[in-house]
């Protein structure tokens, strides 16, 4: 949860200073607005008309309701990226911006948190999503600073992907390489949704590195940026320009954290006991060793006192107990603690599970640990940060061998409702999994959530997406029907290739790549035939997507379980490429393409265009001043 960067001072006009936590201080000069949290020491006085200069807030009865409002929201929700960005402008207050001294409206928004950073942000829109999408709704100026470069080997890559992508003709200005012309093409492309990005110049910033974009995704190409707008400092990469800025407006460079106090107790009777007696002459006591564990009591009753205590606070023989210190008479501790308790150690104890002497033997630990592969959903970042403090300690004190819990960590998104909203209750959009297993069966459903989109991204569910996955397995259902007593070659190299993109996919967690993979196999075994062990084959490696329907195919062909034998192998030989085909480009410009061998040198790529007659008149009279070959990818000629 750390994060580097700078606090930097911004002047109000109440006569108040804020402080601003950034980790891009290169783009100060694009912050056209300030965000104060609605919790906000200055957003209270404000609302109380208590400001050193007099300045008061015009719009006092707004904005108060608004602080009110976020105050019953909870901090999951305010974090939503995929909810309409709300806010209330503070009419009358302003900021200046320290960098270039204008003056720029202050806000008050639920995706600004109090509890992080120092509870006020700089707003750069044209190099922030939140920032952009809040700045949009409120018609706030969108000021581009960063203006991407690129290698030349990456702008010619990145320009034949986007012609490929988009089906068009991007050329790349061979002297500096900035887009210019690739931004023109671009414009072009895209939808009217895009049409205020591009006017803001954001869009730019996206494709080239900007943040996770659903239409647009970044690419891992840039090399570098450069300032721009930013007055002296135009022209500077972000790093230095960073230094130099932070240095002109007098901040400071700092560390913040994303954790936060992580209160302990809980007023509930499910929870681990608190192991501590309360004395009136001892104070507070721990209970000794040899009394843990402190053990819940048999209640009849789970709910609340009612009064702010925990329930277990009613039951007088459990409470009552003496003090291990004095043997006076003591209190136990009612409160109990919170589920984060129990998840932060957890996995040590399914290590062994029975062990009734200790937390884990060092014979287990040491061959178990550390957990391979650990997957968790939208709370697994705050619940992994305290399993990481809980296991250092135990490594501290020699409970544990390894410094580390997890050796690797995967996330998973959310599924939306149809709608594109968290689903909720409250919104009467709860997909219900059940309903979906009765109508297609649990095989259709585990293959279109699969299906549906990378593991880590959030989705929204479609009830019309099932309809795909449900003729697949139907499709695979009647396969027998293809099987042949020899197959074509094709069907041979496909299906081992399918093997090996299916077998890394799954170590990847890139499940709907998997699944389409194992589609393109279907649709050549339909057209061309397979044997009945290319038929098994087949159905061995879709049994960890769909179990029920491939135990059914299998039991059909006189076998035992399916899920017994061992997953399918594929040859080296048969899965790899033949020939691949590329792009050819003549000074930039696509001009055609070529089929080689995917390790064929660079000589042998230019020999292949010379015997492409169309390709060959473009090169013949002129000489070739460089040639720039991404192996298996693109080729670019540039003559003189």
């Amino acid at each position: 949860g750390r994060s580097e960067g700078a606090e930097i001072d911004f002047k109000l006009s109440t006569g108040d200073t804020v402080t601003v936590f950034t980790t891009r201080p290169d783009t100060l000069f694009g912050a056209t607005y300030m965000v104060l949290a609605p919790e906000h020491p200055i957003v209270t006085e404000l609302i109380r008309g208590q400001t050193p200069n007099g300045v008061n807030l015009q719009n006092r009865g707004e904005v108060e309701e608004y602080a009110k409002e976020v105050a019953n929201k909870k901090e999951m929700d305010r974090l939503d990226d995929t909810k309409e960005k709300t806010g209330v402008k503070l009419e009358g207050v302003t900021a200046t911006n320290p960098a270039n001294g204008e003056e720029i409206p202050v806000y008050i928004a639920d995706y600004v948190l109090a509890g992080y950073g120092t509870g006020a942000i700089m707003a750069v829109p044209a190099h922030d999503e939140r920032d952009f999408e809040f700045a949009k709704k409120f018609k706030i100026e969108i000021k581009r600073v960063l203006h991407g470069t690129l290698s030349e080997s990456s702008a010619y890559e990145l320009a034949n992907q986007r012609n490929e992508e988009f089906d068009y003709s991007a050329e790349v200005d061979d002297k500096n390489f900035n887009l210019t012309k690739y931004r023109t093409s671009l414009e072009k492309t895209l939808n009217d949704k895009w049409d205020e990005d591009l006017e803001s110049g954001a869009i730019l910033g996206r494709v080239l590195g900007g943040s996770n974009n659903k239409t647009i995704n970044p690419l891992p190409l840039l090399d570098n940026f450069i300032l721009k707008n930013s007055n002296e400092f135009d022209g500077m990469s972000p790093k230095e320009a960073g230094k130099a800025i932070i240095e002109k407006v007098g901040g400071r460079m700092t560390a913040t954290y994303k954790i936060k106090d992580w209160v302990f107790s809980r007023q509930r009777y499910w929870g681990e006991p608190i192991p501590i007696v309360h004395c009136e002459q001892c104070g507070a006591v721990p209970v000794p060793e040899e009394q843990l564990p402190v053990t819940l009591p048999e209640v009849e009753n789970y709910e609340p006192a009612g009064d702010g205590q925990s329930p277990l606070s009613t039951i007088e023989e459990w409470v009552n107990t003496t003090c291990p210190k004095c043997s006076r008479a003591g209190r136990r501790e009612t409160n109990t603690m919170p589920q984060w308790a129990g998840s932060s150690w957890y996995y040590l104890r399914y290590m062994d599970p029975k062990n009734s002497e200790t937390l884990v033997s060092k014979e287990n630990e040491k061959y178990w640990a550390p957990v391979d592969v650990y997957v968790g959903g939208d709370h697994a970042v705050r619940h992994l940060i305290y399993a990481r403090f809980w296991h250092k300690f135990l490594y501290d004190i020699g409970v544990v061998s390894t410094i580390e819990p997890f050796q690797r960590l995967e996330f998973l998104g959310f599924i939306l409702a149809e709608d594109g909203r968290k689903m909720s209750k409250r919104w009467g959009n709860v997909i219900n999994p059940d309903d979906i297993v009765k109508l297609v069966g649990a095989d259709t459903m585990r293959i279109y959530e699969m299906f549906m989109g990378p593991f880590e991204n959030t989705i929204a569910w479609s009830q019309d997406g099932l309809v795909g996955a449900r003729r697949f397995l139907e499709r695979v259902n009647g396969l027998t029907e293809h099987i042949t007593d020899t197959e074509p070659k094709e069907t041979t190299v496909q299906l081992h290739k399918t093997i090996k993109k299916v077998s890394e996919d799954i170590e990847g967690f890139k499940f709907n790549t998997a699944v389409s993979a194992m589609m393109i196999f279907l649709n050549q075994a339909e057209k061309g035939g397979l044997t009945k062990e290319s038929y098994l084959t087949f159905i061995k490696l879709i049994a960890p997507f769909a179990p029920h329907i491939t135990e059914e195919l299998w039991l059909e062909t006189g076998g035992s379980s399916i899920h017994l034998t061992n997953f399918p192998v594929y040859s080296e030989a048969l899965a790899k490429d033949e020939l691949v085909t590329i792009g050819v480009q003549i000074n930039g410009k696509m001009r055609g393409e070529i089929t080689i061998s995917p390790e064929a040198t660079e000589e042998e790529a230019v020999e292949t265009i010379m015997k492409n007659g169309s390709l060959a008149d473009k090169i013949t009279d002129h000489n070739i001043k460089k040639i720039i070959y991404v192996n298996g990818r693109i080729i670019n000629i540039i003559l003189t």
